[in-house]
């Protein structure tokens, strides 16, 4: 009786369901199932030939969701229909937001974790999820096709999505190859072929001219894969000269393209992109999914001309969810007082569904303005968990060092030079020195402020990290702490990783504050937890990244002989990145042998990882020979990703061979054409890093996430 009664119930519910989905615009169907082959955390394989992983930003290998099938020049996919919204705006923007009309989701948080992604084209599936939409449950014996379970207490989904801001190697990779070890030959007098780095950054115009045309060739491959990576990779080379061709790319039939071109427009960071982008934000004709994603390339350009038309999807009855999440975070990296305010009245909404609550709080932190502490500190004990969790992020953002500081530097540093020149009269040099005392005065003030402020928002994260009653706004309260970095906060890391009970799951999460906060004093208790034998690889992997992350290089070692033991594969690429952070030169040798010999698809890309991290060149022969005489397509995929993580000269020579080189297949293509852009990206740290860093990963927004990850 209760079965049937279930069944009835499930009946009426789904048709309550489809009676209100015919009165709304539509929204993003489910994903397609995953079909491709994924690894864990940090590296892993691309999804075999004409079978990429599902995903809301298009899947060349499924019709139907915005995407065409990799074989066809045409990409035929039909993909959803277009937006039938109620048209503009009922106010004019600005004003007071009305309540978009999206129903907030149910109480229980909507899904634990999204999955680790890929290195390569293709973006990653979402969680699984049972008939009625609600995630299912999954325990640490299954796990997503990253290789990584679903569940609240791992801290690898928040290093895949922040590592870059601390893993910095090009910069590393340019300085640490210099000093190579002195060979036989300076001693023989013989000559000396010249060993040394030569970082992107001093080549731009040599890169431009050896990638741009193989870029712009790309675009027309009959592959959609390959267009996609083609146009994607030349977002992040080329600039003004390649806006036209990208948004040409806009208009293709096929969704994965056009998005990936989207995107693309706003990683050129040029001006004459916005109107394009502005125009798919602001049309009802345009698919919601391609304007979410526009409103995320806006967020890549950070121009105040993008407030209005982002802020116009707000006032949409009926909006889609992802596209409204997309212009909310979107938002955050507009530059404008403004957008504050807009973002602002939407928290404080509590019509608005809690889930878009917290992309607004998330959105809120963006800005890094230390007047928003108070309203932070609020939302920290909100009733909706979404907003509880990405108010701790965003406390961590916020700045809590006066910049009169680095003001006052510069003005002792400029006063040294005129005296060693001896320019500056008597008279001059009394001048500036009372206007140097004013500086110090009001820098010692608002540093008095901002130490109160600062204490006040510890002891804060403290009570979260202590009493939250969900695991991740503690998880994201010690990232928090590890942020801020004040003795106050490392005290309470410290406190809390000692604990015997209650804190098990945020170990990791604590251990990597730790390392973010330079918390030397924590170095033999991260070196016991290793030690120890009941401490599963999970945890073990963040206590060795936390001690990459300080510099403990007399553990460096225990690390290699981690990294080059048989235990979990984690944990091995764990301790390898971790020797690389803290250059231990000593690794050089034994992680170059592992790179050679070493089949695993997720371990070569993180040795490769740690060889770019040590400046190791040599490493570049061994991965040259994979990446050309490779003798299956995975071998060569693997290498390449190594490859990515060199941001040298050399490794664009080898993938312009690569790509020039006769039997090299689509997936092969389209994973040189995505290493190709990620090596010679116009700054330090990826173009897409500003949308990643601190992104809550458990928000339901798929198109996000895929493009977030790209």
């Amino acid at each position: 009786m209760q079965i049937r009664t279930l069944a009835t119930l499930l009946i009426l519910v789904t048709a309550a369901a489809v009676v209100s989905a015919q009165g709304s615009s539509p929204t993003l169907g489910p994903r397609p199932p995953s079909t491709g082959t994924y690894a864990p955390v940090g590296g892993g394989t691309l999804p075999s030939p004409g079978a990429v992983g599902g995903g809301v930003l298009g899947n060349p290998g499924q019709p139907g969701s915005g995407g065409g099938v990799p074989s066809d020049p045409a990409g035929t996919g039909s993909g959803g229909g277009p937006a039938t919204g109620p048209g503009r705006p009922t106010l004019p923007w600005p004003g007071r937001p009305t309540p978009v009309g999206v129903t907030a989701p149910p109480a229980n948080p909507p899904g634990p974790g999204l999955p680790a992604p890929p290195v390569g084209p293709g973006p990653p599936p979402g969680p699984p999820t049972n008939p009625s939409g609600k995630p299912m449950p999954v325990g640490r014996t299954r796990s997503t096709p990253h290789g990584l379970p679903f569940a609240y207490d791992r801290w690898e989904n928040w290093w895949t999505l922040n590592r870059d801001r601390y893993l910095d190697v090009s910069r590393t990779f340019a300085a640490r190859a210099q000093s190579t070890e002195i060979s036989g030959d300076t001693f023989l007098g013989g000559t000396i072929e010249d060993q040394l780095a030569s970082p992107i950054f001093l080549h731009r115009a040599t890169v431009g001219d050896m990638l741009l045309p193989i870029l712009r060739t790309s675009l027309e491959d009959p592959s959609a894969v390959v267009r996609g990576e083609a146009a994607l990779a030349l977002g992040k080379v080329g600039g003004s000269d390649d806006v036209s061709r990208l948004a040409r790319m806009t208009k293709v039939n096929n969704g994965y393209v056009r998005q990936l071109a989207l995107l693309g427009l706003g990683l050129t960071r040029d001006g004459t992109a916005l109107p394009v982008l502005h125009a798919y934000v602001s049309s009802n004709r345009k698919q919601d999914t391609d304007r979410a994603v526009a409103a995320l390339a806006l967020a890549i350009q950070r121009d105040p001309a993008s407030l209005a038309p982002l802020a116009s999807v707000l006032y949409r009855q009926g909006a889609n969810r992802n596209l409204v999440a997309s212009a909310l975070y979107a938002l955050g990296f507009i530059p404008h007082p403004d957008a504050i305010v807009t973002l602002m009245q939407f928290v404080r909404q509590r019509g608005n569904a809690g889930d878009l609550r917290g992309v607004a709080t998330l959105a809120l932190g963006k800005q890094a303005d230390r007047t928003l502490v108070p309203d932070l500190l609020r939302l920290l004990r909100d009733s909706e968990v979404h907003v509880r969790r990405s108010a701790a992020l965003a406390l961590g953002q916020v700045p809590y060092v006066s910049p009169l500081w680095s003001r006052r530097d510069g003005l002792v540093k400029k006063l040294s030079t005129w005296e060693a020149d001896r320019t500056l009269s008597s008279e001059a040099r009394r001048c500036f020195e009372d206007h140097l005392a004013h500086v110090e005065r009001r820098a010692a003030t608002e540093a008095s402020h901002l130490d109160r402020l600062s204490r006040r928002v510890v002891e804060a994260l403290e009570m979260s990290l202590d009493r939250d009653r969900d695991q991740m706004v503690r998880h994201f309260s010690a990232i928090a702490l590890g942020r801020i970095g004040t003795s106050e906060a490392r005290t309470q890391l410290a406190k809390h990783y000692r604990r015997k009970s209650g804190m098990v799951a945020a170990r990791g999460f604590i251990a990597l504050a730790l390392g973010i906060a330079d918390a030397k004093e924590a170095v033999e208790l991260l070196r016991r937890g290793i030690g120890k034998k009941g401490l599963n690889p999970s945890t073990k992997s963040a206590l060795a990244l936390g001690l990459g992350l300080l510099d403990d290089v007399g553990y460096g070692p225990q690390l290699v002989d981690i990294a080059l033991s048989r235990s979990d594969v984690e944990l091995r690429a764990s301790a390898a990145i971790a020797a690389g952070l803290m250059n231990f030169r000593d690794a050089r040798v034994p992680f170059r042998r592992e790179l050679e010999r070493i089949r695993h698809p997720a371990l070569r890309p993180n040795i490769g990882l740690a060889l770019g991290l040590l400046g190791d060149r040599d490493s570049l022969d061994i991965l040259e020979a994979l990446v050309l005489e490779g003798g299956s397509t995975i071998t060569r995929v693997q290498a390449v990703q190594s490859l990515a993580s060199v941001r040298d000269l050399a490794s664009i020579d080898i993938l312009v061979s690569l790509m020039k080189g006769p039997r090299i297949t689509d997936r092969t293509r389209a994973a040189a054409l995505h290493a190709a852009g990620q090596i010679a990206e116009k700054g330090m740290l990826p173009g897409m890093e500003p949308l990643a860093r601190d992104w809550n990963y458990l928000l339901p927004f798929h198109v996000i996430n895929d493009a977030v990850l790209r």
